[in-house]
């Protein structure tokens, strides 16, 4: 019965569904029991019933206790963490306790899957550059408290000294009123780990705090804070300063939960720096790069979701069937080592592609650099195509290069942006025109006669360029859509869209001395690239 509620969590990716399948096994072990499944919610330090009966309340508090006789308690721990409950009015003395305590493991397992789930759901939002700065810190704010569903926290950046703190945003959810400049810190020394982060540029975490012994933590915006992490936010190679979470129970974090945090601290940064250079409305090429590298992280983000959601499915099935296999009796040695080393070469290949889809996000969020070199046309290609992957196969896009590797002198970040955006943009076409099949992304590779020129012919048939939907053209303005796309703020997808992509492309290939155009949009998207081989001095 539980290898089966174990097939069943692996293949239904909705919580709920999977919580009230646990608390009908759990009922049936136990001759019809009534069963409650519950989860920690992080954010309101309560636990929380995802399926809905009179039975049992919604919300129970972390420090609630049961009168009733009848009623038993499981708690669901990883490590010294509870982050569930199993709650049984059993009918009877029979108590199955192995089944139980393997199917805690199982919830703290959908507890994990809770936590990518939502960080991935949120961290891709769109954020709007254009805007006043404090609404743009409100909405950051925000975001930053919606992906990561912590109670507290704040964004801190590094003053020149190098030992203080000034608060860009903050919130605590048992804390309502005062200033950011509340939250500022004189000294770093008043938090050692928050030291220990700037200085290694690595996460900190404190399970539990003693506040008695910590000045700091007894200031009014730090009500109740008792555990925390404190994760370094860089921009490139410098530290801009640190994102902290906090909650209000003692709570010992994952691996997978600091690497979210991470992620999350990485996204900020570039954020807030390229928030900042488009305030000032630089022209300069290196800066709309920047800015275009945070929209496309947003595509990555989202396509390395799709790559890792069913590893991690995968992975949560495999470590409950270990489990189910180490604790069985009827298991001999020599299937039992078999069946174990299997499951761990598995789970090594699992890993490993659950890794790759963090480091696209930390690849994602890192600035462009600004080296000329001499590089391979199609090795970029592959590099922008890796990134977004995950999307493309979910989608059922085939994208390949066609023709020979041309190597030319170029900054490959800012061309990689350039194959990053097209691929975007084709996407999202593919999308919203209602393709079901033989999606394509093509690009052919020539090298010019002249041997100094080399030529790309970029192609999709995603259905062409949707006249209705561009904007801010009006009739009669511009009907030249073949060179109105690529103005800025121009955009297809309405609210959705920056009006950056195409714009950072034209500007790129003009810093390389090169051009492209949109020469049909018919059914399709045909973009011509011309690039020199070598530039001359700039």
């Amino acid at each position: 019965m539980v290898r089966r509620l174990t097939h069943f969590c692996s293949s239904h990716d909705e919580v709920d569904t999977c919580l009230a399948e646990i608390e009908r096994t759990i009922s049936n072990i136990h001759g019809g029991s009534l069963c409650a499944v519950y989860l920690l919610d992080r954010q309101y330090q309560n636990f929380k019933r995802f399926t809905r009966t009179e039975d049992f309340p919604v919300y129970l508090s972390v420090d609630f206790t049961i009168s009733d006789t009848t009623t038993r308690t499981w708690y669901c721990r990883r490590n010294s963490t509870v982050v569930g409950l199993i709650l049984v009015k059993v009918k009877d003395e029979l108590v199955h306790e192995m089944d139980l305590e393997v199917i805690s493991d199982i919830v703290c397992m959908i507890y994990s899957r809770l936590f990518s789930a939502n960080l991935f759901a949120h961290m891709h939002a769109p954020i709007n550059f254009h805007q006043p700065e404090e609404s743009f810190f409100k909405e950051l704010g925000l975001l930053v408290e919606i992906s990561s569903a912590m109670c507290a926290g704040a964004l801190r950046e590094l003053n020149k000294d190098g030992k203080s703190l000034t608060t860009i945003f903050a919130w605590n959810l048992d804390y309502d009123g005062g200033q950011n400049s509340d939250w500022d810190i004189d000294s770093l020394d008043l938090v050692p780990e928050l030291k220990e982060a700037v200085e290694t540029r690595k996460a900190k975490a404190i399970n539990s705090l003693d506040i008695t012994k910590r000045p700091f933590f007894r200031r009014p915006e730090q009500a109740k804070i008792n555990s925390a992490v404190f994760c370094p936010v860089l921009v490139g190679t410098e530290i801009f300063g640190v994102l902290s979470f906090a909650q209000h129970i003692p709570y010992e974090y994952s691996e997978l939960e600091v690497n979210g945090f991470l992620s999350i601290a990485n996204s900020v940064g570039i954020a807030v720096q390229n928030f900042r250079q488009a305030s000032k409305q630089s022209e300069e090429i290196g800066g709309s790069v920047r800015n275009s590298t945070v929209f496309t992280a947003v595509e990555v983000a989202q396509a390395a979701r799709h790559t890792a959601k069913g590893v991690i499915d995968t992975v949560n099935v495999q470590l409950a069937g270990l489990l189910h296999i180490a604790q069985s009796k009827n298991v001999g040695a020599a299937e039992m080592r078999q069946s174990i080393v299997s499951n761990l070469d598995a789970l090594s290949d699992h890993i490993f592609v659950i890794t790759k889809a963090l480091d696209d996000i930390k690849a994602a969020t890192k600035p462009p650099k600004n080296e000329l070199v001499t590089y391979g046309l199609r090795k970029i290609w592959e590099e922008a195509k890796n990134q977004l992957l995950g999307k493309l196969n979910n989608y059922r896009i085939n994208s390949k290069w066609d023709g020979p590797e041309l190597e030319i002198q170029c900054y490959p970040d800012q061309i990689r942006q350039v194959f990053l955006n097209l691929i975007i943009n084709s996407i999202d076409a593919f999308t919203r025109g209602g393709i079901t099949s033989k999606k394509l992304i093509l690009i052919r590779a020539e090298a010019l006669a002249n041997v100094k020129n080399v030529k790309l012919t970029y192609v999709d048939n995603a259905g062409g360029l949707d006249i209705r939907g561009l904007l801010p053209w009006k009739k009669g303005e511009n009907d030249d859509y073949s060179q109105l796309i690529f103005d800025k703020d121009v955009t297809t997808k309405g609210e959705d869209g920056s009006g950056w992509g195409l714009y950072i492309c034209r500007r790129v290939m003009s810093r390389h001395q090169g051009s492209i155009d949109l020469v049909d949009y018919r059914k399709g998207m045909t973009f011509v690239i011309h690039l020199p081989r070598q530039l001359l001095d700039e």
